[in-house]
């Protein structure tokens, strides 16, 4: 491969072009070469007859590179003039992507696909301020924010193999090394995350440990011996059977009236995922998230109604994966040594408190005290916590302050948008940026919340305005996605089927989508199912689509009254406000999904969500069948 490079030295004083040919093993050391070390990689070993200045030229292009980010060079389809876009893409290409260990003899179909792909295949540079993150060593616990499509993943990714190409000294955790734990909640994320580490420049293989943090807890409690059996309809019926027995009529929570999903979760995310273990406990905490309120009585119920259930469930042999998370937790703390160096947590904010305590305990460093156990200590780089609240998808919430964890000092935020065009985000914040969220470093009991509205959210392109998309009824939504998404791959080479998302809020709207795509004669896949490989047309739930991105995104049955976060009109008031809340923060997951075209799709009238936002869609109504 070679660069173009201008020298100033050149017959008659007069500037011209000349080409340095760049080898693979050259182009490599480049991509992974720091602001420290990019002058000794650029000035050793380079061809005899190469004049100095253009050796200084090349080394000020290349370090102007290093400083740019992929969507500064990324040209993706999303003008009218289709040659216009090529054309400045392979310019670009031309004139940097040498140092990108890009060829810069690239035919026209090989920059097409280029400027087609993945933002995925661009994590190859970071932003100064990104950078500057991956390469500091910080004296204790860090956390990188920033709303969706900032690069926290990016971040984290980058972080994972800086630190793995700079072990600590031999002996900070005795002769053994440690190896680097990446964690995420969502286990579709977990192949994925693995496979973009594995081509970031001279990332270290076997030296980072990618899982979820639910399969991470069920492992260590059969190291424990301590593993039980979670059964979710059982689980439930146990459940109704503790409730039958404790709610009385003329009881606080037979009064109250909230649901039984709402009580689930309440024992299941704020009593249990906050590893509260007594009743004062339960009296005192902010419940972070819920806006429901529960006074005293109501909350004495609730812990007598957690017993009972936690009773049922015990002589059942069940267990809560929340319980299951606790005890993981209390084995690892009873360990002597930690297992990792360090652990990198992606999607924290749909953690349980207990969740983010377990990952904690497997970092960190055992103190000898002079009575009774070892204090634990997270010490330099030991944690790096990258998530955003207001893309919260679970019930309850926790703080970083009550899970032990001081970021102070260390924590970071991101605002540009490397994912979504300017109009997507738009419209995403315009439907749901009013809803306020509890930050993960709001100190306890404070109240302390942060609005989407709120966060700073640069788009780094533009494209075109998101489509509503009205259809008579959920069958007429998914013959007009099915067609879309045909007509869509048939007059455009560039998009292939897994550059499809399309997410439902419920299984049985999955199933369906999934039946009907497949009936039209289009392959596609159920992510529950799958890791993301092949070629299909990608199908789940929004709690599913978290961490994701696709080049087309579709929304399906976002509906007035039939999305059933709002759907019951029983509903407490204070439960309707917490359901209201969580489908935002849905909603807002699934809209930022998309990199270039977003379709939200109901039937008859759209979700009271949308109305907020309505004047940034482009509307279809599509004809009854």
């Amino acid at each position: 491969m070679s660069i173009s490079v201008r020298s100033s030295e050149s017959a008659g004083g007069a500037q011209s072009d000349q080409f340095v040919a760049i080898s693979e093993a050259q182009a490599a050391a480049l991509v992974g070469a720091t602001e420290d070390d990019v002058e000794d990689v650029l000035l050793t070993g380079w061809p005899g007859d190469a004049k100095a200045s253009v050796r200084a030229n090349l080394l000020d292009l290349l370090v102007d590179l290093s400083e740019m980010s992929p969507q500064d060079w990324r040209e993706a389809r999303l003008t009218d003039d289709e040659t216009a876009a090529v054309e400045r893409f392979a310019r670009d290409i031309t004139e940097q992507g040498a140092a990108a260990a890009l060829s810069a003899e690239l035919g026209t179909e090989e920059l097409r696909h280029l400027a087609a792909a993945p933002i995925e295949d661009w994590m190859l540079f970071l932003h100064p301020d990104q950078r500057e993150i991956v390469e500091h060593s910080f004296a204790g616990p860090a956390r990188v924010s920033g709303s969706a499509g900032t690069g926290k993943t990016t971040v984290a990714l980058h972080r994972a193999a800086w630190l793995a190409k700079h072990p600590p000294e031999a002996d900070m955790f005795g002769t053994e090394p440690l190896s680097i734990l990446f964690t995420t909640y969502v286990k579709t994320l977990v192949p994925v995350l693995e496979a973009l580490y594995g081509r970031l420049p001279g990332s270290v293989p076997d030296a980072v440990t990618f899982t979820n943090i639910d399969l991470l807890a069920a492992e260590l409690c059969e190291e424990a011996g301590d593993l039980g059996n979670w059964n979710g309809a059982q689980n439930e019926n146990t459940f109704a059977l503790a409730k039958k027995e404790i709610v009385k009529p003329g009881t606080p929570l037979h009064e109250l009236g909230c649901s039984d999903g709402y009580l689930r979760e309440e024992i299941q995310r704020v009593i249990i995922g906050r590893g509260i273990d007594d009743l004062d406990g339960y009296l005192s905490i902010d419940r972070i998230g819920r806006e429901m309120p529960f006074r005293r009585s109501v909350r004495e119920q609730v812990w007598e109604l957690c017993l009972a259930w936690r009773d049922l469930m015990d002589a059942k042999g069940l267990e809560h994966f929340e319980d299951r998370m606790r005890r993981a937790r209390d084995y690892v703390r009873s360990l002597t040594e930690p297992r990792y160096r360090t652990v990198i947590v992606d999607e924290a904010q749909d953690l349980t408190q207990t969740g983010l305590e377990l990952l904690c305990a497997l970092v960190a460093r055992r103190v000898p005290t002079t009575q009774g156990p070892p204090h634990h200590e997270l010490g330099r780089d030991s944690v790096l916590i990258a998530g955003d609240a207001a893309q919260r998808v679970y019930a309850g919430g926790y703080t970083l302050r009550a899970a032990g964890v001081d970021v102070r000092g260390r924590s970071h935020n991101l605002g540009r948008n490397y994912r979504n065009t300017r109009q997507i985000i738009e419209t995403a914040i315009a439907c749901v940026g009013s809803f306020a969220v509890a930050d993960l470093e709001a100190e306890q009991g404070s109240g302390s919340v942060v609005r989407r509205s709120d966060a700073e959210s640069d788009a780094a392109t533009d494209g075109v305005r998101p489509r509503l998309v009205i259809a008579a009824n959920k069958p007429g939504e998914r013959r007009w996605v099915a067609a879309e998404i045909a007509q869509l791959r048939d007059a455009n080479e560039e998009l292939a089927l897994n550059d499809f998302g399309v997410f439902a809020a419920r299984n049985d709207d999955v199933d369906a989508a999934l039946n009907m795509l497949k009936s039209s004669g289009l392959e596609a896949q159920n992510l529950k199912n799958s890791t993301l490989g092949g070629g299909g047309v990608k199908v789940g739930t929004l709690d599913r689509a978290k961490g994701l991105e696709f080049k087309v995104v579709f929304l399906l049955g976002i509906s007035h009254g039939a999305w059933p976060f709002t759907a019951n009109k029983g509903l407490h008031p204070g439960e309707r406000t917490d359901a209201e809340a969580l489908a935002a923060s849905k909603l807002f997951v699934g809209m930022t999904r998309a990199r270039d075209f977003l379709y939200v799709v109901c039937s008859e009238k759209p979700h009271s969500l949308i109305d907020h936002g309505r004047d940034h869609f482009e509307t279809i109504r599509v004809p009854a069948a």
